[in-house]
């Protein structure tokens, strides 16, 4: 009896929970908002061989639930960008984008509770060398 009753609440829980998780994309640069393609000829750069992954977790908008709810335009550029200027600023002053990144965008609802939508930004830190 308890083991039924376990697997009721078990199969009732995973119910309540919606969401979704899809690849934005797999790009072999990102970098800071305000980087200039010349710029980067003339640095030093040094990558990271620890690949880092960083959330970034969208603010909670009636824009952002509606893309949610309407599965449609969910990523837009200002908050892809956001997520990338994130990841790059949690690395230190010095990093200046991410090699091999690769952006995922997640969203989990929770009836009664809400809901929670982010980008996970994973790839090696950038580094320019004075």
């Amino acid at each position: 009896m308890v083991k039924h009753l376990y697997m009721l609440l078990r199969g009732a829980w995973v119910l309540l929970l919606a969401g979704c998780s899809y690849r934005v994309g797999d790009f072999a640069f990102v970098g800071k908002r305000g980087m200039n393609g010349e710029e980067l000829r003339h640095m030093h750069l040094k990558v990271d061989d620890a690949a880092i992954r960083y959330t970034y977790p969208m603010p909670d908008t009636a824009e952002n639930e509606d893309r949610m709810i309407s599965f449609t335009d969910m990523v837009d550029n200002q908050a892809l960008q956001n997520a990338i200027d994130g990841a790059v600023q949690a690395q230190g002053a010095d990093c200046i984008g991410i090699q091999n990144a690769t952006i995922d965008y997640e969203w989990v609802a929770i009836p009664l509770i809400g809901d929670d939508y982010c980008f996970r930004v994973s790839g090696n830190p950038v580094r320019q060398q004075k």
